[in-house]
C-alpha cells in the first residue's frame, strides 16, 4: 500500500480553487476513507490531487478519485465522507519539510531582531521557508517576525535568514527558514503551497 501511517490529508478543489483538510482512515485491501468537516461540499464524484501526511513516508501527493457523500454515521462529527481511489502512480513523495517551492508575490512587514521594521515581498514559498526581496540589508542567521495571510486568516510567523544575495535596483534577496510554528500556521503554509502547485500544474495542461 502506498500509505502506511496516515490520519490527515489535504484535498484540492479545482472548481473553488481552494484546499480543505480531511481525516484519513486506512482499511484492509487498500481501502481509504476520508472525512471532512467542510460544510460546503456536496454529493458527487471528483478527480483531483490529494496530499497525504504519512508518519512513515512523509508527504505523499496522489491523483485520486473521490466519491463524496453525506456521512450518516457522525460519531466523529464530520458531515461528509469520501471513498478514495488512488489513480496510477503517486506524483511526489516528499520529506516532512518538502522542498517544493511555489511562486508568490506577497507584501509583508517584517520585524528583525537587529534591523527593526522593514518592508519585503515574499517571492516564493515552501513548507520549509520563504524567499523574500527587500531594500533592507539583513544579517546572516538574523531572525525576523512577520504576519501573512496564507489561507484566509492572518497568522504570525518567525523565520531565520540562511542565505542572501544582491538583487537589481539596490535590493537584497534572502532565503529564510521557518522557525517553530503553531499547528494552524504550519497547516496554512502547507495548504497554500499545495493549492499553488495545483494551479501551476493546471496551467501546463
Amino acid at each position: 500500500m502506498v500509505l502506511a501511517d496516515c490520519s490527515k490529508c489535504q484535498v484540492y478543489l479545482p472548481k473553488d480553487k481552494r484546499v480543505i483538510e480531511g481525516r484519513v482512515e486506512l482499511f484492509p485491501n487498500e481501502v481509504i476513507r476520508l472525512y471532512f468537516s467542510d460544510y460546503q461540499l456536496s454529493d458527487g464524484r471528483l478527480k483531483t490531487a490529494v496530499r497525504f501526511f504519512d508518519g512513515q513516508r512523509g508527504l505523499v501527493d496522489m491523483d485520486c478519485e473521490l466519491v463524496i457523500r453525506r456521512n450518516n454515521y457522525t460519531q466523529r462529527g464530520e458531515p461528509w465522507i469520501a471513498d478514495c481511489n488512488m489513480l496510477g502512480q503517486k506524483r511526489e513523495a516528499l520529506n516532512k519539510r518538502g522542498q517544493v517551492r511555489v511562486r508568490a508575490s506577497i507584501e509583508i512587514w517584517g520585524k528583525a531582531e537587529k534591523h527593526g521594521d522593514f518592508p519585503a515581498t515574499i517571492r516564493d514559498v515552501s513548507t520549509g521557508g520563504v524567499y523574500i526581496s527587500t531594500i533592507q540589508p539583513l544579517s546572516l542567521y538574523e531572525m525576523f517576525a512577520f504576519r501573512v495571510n496564507f489561507d484566509g486568516s492572518e497568522r504570525s510567523y518567525t523565520a531565520r535568514v540562511v542565505r542572501g544575495k544582491r538583487e537589481a535596483d539596490s535590493r537584497y534577496g534572502y532565503g529564510c527558514r521557518f522557525l517553530k510554528m503553531s499547528e494552524q500556521a504550519d497547516a496554512a503554509v502547507g495548504a497554500y503551497v499545495f493549492k499553488k502547485m495545483q494551479e501551476q500544474r493546471a496551467q501546463l495542461l
